[in-house]
């Protein structure tokens, strides 16, 4: 996906008011950090090879030639023009055994209701989880129960059950395949108890 823009005092003729108060406030430099910032976050890792260019046309520099010809030389001033692009990721179906964490980052990636830092803190439990089961690549569909799974975890205390605990369970019952985010085992899972209390209601099915 490739974003271009051009120079805030660029056309403000017909597109000034268009223009938010930071985006005036900002310079061009800054531009690119914000253009930057959707890409970077709001997919998560759903883009690659971020990166930004100057692409200005040579006229778009300023001159300090005053002579009789300047205002031929300064016609294209302020017509800068910047391009931000990145790549996009491309969600693995499988699980690859040469490196399984990346592939389950790659299926967490769009995931909602999980947070960042829960995918960071899930997927090397996940690859440990798969390496320790035999014929594990169940666990690539159970990966789709995991918003099911954390929107219940992140209504429970913080302090008395930390992220790397809500983490843990989250990756036990994932790879559980007996495990199938239906209404009773969420509805165990929502009454808050320890882990070994939560098993017997959560298989019940």
């Amino acid at each position: 996906m490739v974003v271009s823009f051009s120079n805030k005092d660029a056309y403000t003729s017909k597109f000034g008011t268009a223009q938010t108060k930071m985006w005036t406030d900002f310079n061009d430099d800054q531009h690119m950090w914000v253009c930057g910032s959707f890409f970077q976050f709001s997919a998560g890792e759903g883009w690659t090879n971020l990166r930004g260019f100057d692409i200005s046309p040579e006229g778009a520099k300023k001159n300090d030639d005053d002579g009789p010809l300047s205002f031929l030389q300064n016609q294209g001033e302020n017509t800068n023009l910047y391009v931000v692009q990145a790549d996009k990721s491309v969600q693995e179906d499988g699980i690859d055994p040469a490196d399984p964490e990346k592939s389950f980052k790659s299926k967490m990636w769009m995931l909602p209701t999980m947070e960042d830092r829960d995918k960071i803190l899930v997927a090397p439990r996940l690859r440990r989880a798969f390496e320790l089961t035999p014929n594990a690549d169940f666990l690539s569909k159970q990966v789709d129960y995991l918003p099911a799974i954390y929107e219940s975890l992140i209504k429970m205390d913080q302090f008395a059950f930390t992220f790397n605990m809500q983490a843990s369970l989250a990756v036990d019952l994932a790879a559980d395949p007996e495990f199938c985010a239906n209404e009773e085992q969420l509805g165990a899972l929502k009454q808050g108890k320890q882990e070994s209390h939560l098993k017997p209601l959560l298989y019940s099915h």
